[in-house]
């Protein structure tokens, strides 16, 4: 063999190694459970969204018809909202965004959003009629809306803050490779770096990077990623259509975590954790674990949030939150 082929063949694994590095295994610390939260004054069930400014913590309460406002130790700073359809007033409270000094939350069951300042007082409301009960959200430090719409000609569309549209972008995806499965378009969102727009596809193992202008800079599939991979192997896609990939999502600076759905004693549960570096040129999977409690059989995680260095995760079964470090 010539000496300039070898060098060629050497050169084509450097890159290849480097651009798919092998995950090394997310080392975590549990710190605790927050075990009050199924009282009265606490969450009920399920959260519909998190949020983190500084050192308070805000979920929305769906069953509760409510936010609140905690500390990183999970304590009560402050109850807003009740039950109802008045102003400031929520039926089922479920994504939560923020902007500036302003907290926005959108009721599934009114298809509106309420906009409060951040103690909680209530400013104001407006709707999006495209608006679906599973959207998402984001609020770009531009002050844009955007949001998760299957349903519209492209699946992503921009919202100004009173709820006028300004333009979509994103694809369409009919099929994923040569499955032709029931395929949602259903983009799970998240704003790293305040200049980035992150979509992952819930129910398809693809990552798409957006500027805040809705230009495609970087898309990738990591349907190689061990714990995607048994997933999509455990599927029927004639019978069951696409299984779900992300189950939640969330953000801390430019790593992006997603709760997959792990095998465990022969049933799926979400406790497979993969971390992914983002950024504008790149889409790199750097870390996996199996998120858990100690001596628990298994654990069942929805919403997670990621702040200062710790993940805070609300297990259903228990209905209580699981705090981690991450190292």
């Amino acid at each position: 063999m010539k000496l300039h082929s070898i060098v060629g063949i050497i050169t084509l694994l450097m890159i290849y190694s480097c651009s798919n590095p092998p995950l090394s295994e997310l080392n975590y610390e549990y710190k605790g459970s927050i075990s009050q939260i199924g009282d009265s004054s606490y969450l009920s069930k399920t959260i519909g969204g998190f949020l983190s400014i500084n050192n308070i913590i805000y979920a929305s309460d769906v069953f509760n018809s409510r936010c609140i406002m905690f500390d990183t130790l999970f304590q009560v700073r402050s109850i807003f909202g009740k039950a109802g359809r008045g102003p400031g007033e929520f039926i089922t409270p479920s994504q939560i965004a923020s902007f500036k000094d302003s907290i926005y939350v959108y009721d599934s069951s009114q298809n509106k959003y309420l906009v409060f300042i951040q103690t909680g007082n209530f400013v104001r409301e407006f709707y999006i009629k495209d608006s679906r009960p599973t959207n998402k959200f984001i609020i770009t430090p531009n002050g844009q809306i955007v949001l998760s719409n299957p349903f519209a000609a492209k699946p992503l569309s921009v919202y100004d803050l009173n709820g006028n549209k300004k333009f979509e972008f994103g694809r369409i995806i009919e099929k994923w490779k040569s499955k032709n499965a029931n395929i949602s378009n259903y983009r799970e969102l998240e704003l790293v770096n305040d200049s980035l727009i992150i979509a992952i596809l819930r129910y398809q193992p693809i990552i798409e990077v957006y500027d805040l202008n809705g230009k495609l800079l970087i898309e990738k599939d990591i349907s190689e990623q061990q714990q995607i991979k048994d997933r999509i192997n455990s599927i029927d896609f004639n019978k069951q259509g696409f299984p779900i990939i992300a189950n939640s999502t969330t953000v801390d600076r430019n790593i992006l975590y997603i709760l997959t759905l792990k095998e465990l004693d022969s049933e799926w549960w979400s406790t497979g954790l993969l971390g992914i570096h983002v950024d504008s040129k790149n889409i790199v999977p750097i870390t996996q674990t199996t998120l858990h409690r100690p001596k628990a059989n298994k654990c069942y995680y929805g919403k997670m949030l990621a702040h200062n260095g710790h993940l805070y995760a609300f297990e259903v079964l228990k209905n209580e939150i699981d705090i981690f470090k991450m190292n």
